[in-house]
């Protein structure tokens, strides 16, 4: 008796191994390497490692589908600057793409930091330049010829500044020397302030040794970077939110994956982009609240202050357009139809940018 159950228990094993096997010769393993330039310090590098990697693979469990994902962050793999050339040669197959950052291979992208003062949502900014990726075909046509695929989109909240002394007319910032993203410079044209551009990595000792004076920053970035220690007065000019980088797959690689793959990456990276966007906004606002609290002070020109700065600035988004107009005239319908589509957003430009 004891012999023949021992047989029947070693049957049921060997069974349920085989089917374990079965189970795992059944799927099929895609390997995908996911980088970024920047550190899991800021949302939306942190929301890739903790949310769209487990979540692609959550979904995929039922799909006889898995990723096998080397990840790479804070420049490991891939570098600030060289996301483009990165991905588009397949070292990279899913990366964020810090676009002001590769502004010579996507010159047709950045074009959110040359109409300040248009809007106040995050999430109406994203929005609109994803309209604008639909309705001109030349920002696709510009992904795809990189041999990138587009997969989600991010935007920072509103810009402010951050100084260490009072700013509080538009005069004071004579003479003075303000870090800059690099775009975002030509808001100081014709206030007398000169552009410094920043790094982020170093901006909190640049700020300590004078490199500059003041620096242009969303609320979410200056408390992760503790910005208020050394610059502690804030002036609510609010620029606007800016969409300033983008999730993108190297699209070969892209168009060898299944279908069923694809769909998921596609529905992961559309929550991951409204998650970027609410995170990074709710990360201004407590992150705001916390500065207050350890001392920041706060200076608020009003709408009238606002209205002259805006004002005050030649008309940059002319000039962009003009400009990209010269390399590809398709160009010019850009910045008309992200105005558009912020308006039908609810938003109203404190300055008409586009005769």
């Amino acid at each position: 008796m004891k012999t023949k159950f021992a047989n029947l228990l070693c049957g049921l094993l060997v069974g349920a191994a085989a089917l374990t096997c079965q189970t795992a010769l059944a799927q099929t393993v895609h390997r995908l390497t996911l980088a970024t330039g920047q550190p899991p310090v800021y949302p939306y590098i942190s929301l890739l490692r903790d949310y769209f990697v487990p979540e692609v693979d959550r979904r995929l469990a039922a799909t006889g589908n898995r990723i096998e994902w080397t990840q790479g962050y804070a420049g490991s793999i891939m570098k600030i600057g060289s996301e483009v050339d990165t991905i588009r040669n397949g070292v990279v197959d899913v990366g964020f793409v810090l676009m002001p950052n590769n502004e010579s291979k996507l010159p047709f992208h950045s074009y959110t930091y040359f109409v300040p003062f248009t809007s106040n949502d995050a999430v109406a900014s994203v929005k609109a330049f994803n309209k604008v990726m639909q309705t001109v075909p030349l920002i696709n046509e510009t992904w795809q010829r990189s041999n990138h695929h587009h997969l989600a989109t991010a935007a920072v909240d509103s810009y402010n500044l951050y100084a260490k002394r009072s700013i509080t007319r538009i005069e004071d910032l004579r003479g003075m020397k303000i870090g800059v993203i690099g775009p975002n410079g030509h808001w100081l044209r014709n206030t007398g302030a000169v552009g410094v551009t920043l790094n982020l990595a170093a901006i909190y000792n640049d700020l300590q040794s004078g490199i500059y004076d003041a620096v242009l920053l969303p609320d979410s970035v200056a408390f992760s970077l503790k910005v208020h220690e050394v610059a502690p007065f804030r002036m609510k000019y609010d620029f606007g939110p800016v969409v300033f980088g983008a999730l993108t797959v190297n699209k070969s690689r892209w168009d060898a994956l299944p279908p069923e793959v694809r769909t998921t990456l596609t529905e992961v990276a559309r929550s991951y982009e409204q998650n970027v966007t609410l995170q990074m906004r709710e990360k201004g606002r407590d992150g705001l609240l916390a500065m207050q609290k350890a001392g920041l002070k706060l200076v608020d020109p009003g709408e009238e202050g606002r209205k002259r700065w805006a004002d005050l600035m030649p008309n940059i988004a002319q000039e962009w357009s003009t400009a990209q107009a010269a390399r590809n005239p398709g160009a010019t319908a850009i910045v008309p139809g992200y105005l558009k589509a912020l308006q039908e957003e609810g938003m109203k430009p404190a300055r008409k940018w586009i005769d």
